[in-house]
């Protein structure tokens, strides 16, 4: 999560209060740029990828998800969220990579496992 949304909260808020959310709010954005970076750092020290076809095929079930067969609604809706299409591949390009990330650790824990229990 960015910034943005929790600063816009932040400025409803009054006094100490108003400080106090603007300092979560940046200190949370930090932590998320931080973690974003250590998560690139690991997806390309293990060389994973994705395609433009696998961020494809991800795309058309978002719009197959939310019955979105009108490529304009679809980038009106992307709008309505911040996105731009090319951002949005980005997006899903890094979540696709995460996942792949995240499934690989996970299958490497239950082949640990697997081998513990038969030593």
């Amino acid at each position: 999560m960015r910034a943005g949304p929790l600063l816009e909260q932040a400025q409803k808020e009054t006094g100490a209060r108003r400080e106090a959310a603007i300092r979560d709010a940046m200190k949370r954005a930090l932590d998320d740029l931080i973690g974003e970076r250590l998560m690139d750092l690991e997806l390309r020290s293990l060389n994973v990828d994705v395609g433009d076809a696998e961020v494809d095929l991800a795309i058309e079930d978002v719009k197959k998800n939310n019955n979105i067969t009108d490529p304009a609604v679809f980038e009106q809706a992307l709008t309505s969220q911040g996105f731009t299409l090319a951002t949005y591949r980005d997006f899903m390009k890094k979540q696709l990579a995460k996942v792949k990330l995240l499934g690989d650790a996970v299958r490497s824990v239950a082949a640990s496992a697997s081998v513990a229990e038969t030593v």
